[in-house]
């Protein structure tokens, strides 16, 4: 966490005007509202945590001031024996899920 913290620091420092550099760690949903109402906060970015892509997209949903990030819940049910238009239409469906969870 020190670490993070002295990179934080220098990212900062280094950009040399007010930024707010991206840093992702886990925290609890009770501190979500806290942490998004900071004056520094556009917006969260939730990660899919292991969920399922529509549990994901149902508690993104809940939530209006984070945004996805869902690599894994965005390939979800995409398989390598998939001809291109199941393929297509399989990635254009959790794009679509996503999205709307993400604008909800």
């Amino acid at each position: 966490m020190l670490r993070q913290g002295l990179l934080l620091h220098e990212i900062v420092k280094s950009c040399n005007k007010p930024q707010a550099p991206v840093v992702g760690h886990p925290i609890p949903q009770s501190e979500i509202d806290a942490r998004a109402d900071h004056p520094r906060v556009l917006r969260g970015v939730a990660l899919a945590g292991g969920y399922s892509t529509d549990e994901a997209s149902a508690k993104l949903a809940q939530n209006h001031k984070m945004i996805a990030s869902f690599s894994r819940a965005l390939t979800e049910g995409l398989r390598r024996e998939m001809d291109d238009d199941r393929f297509v239409a399989a990635l254009g469906k959790n794009i679509k899920q996503i999205y709307d969870a993400s604008v909800a």
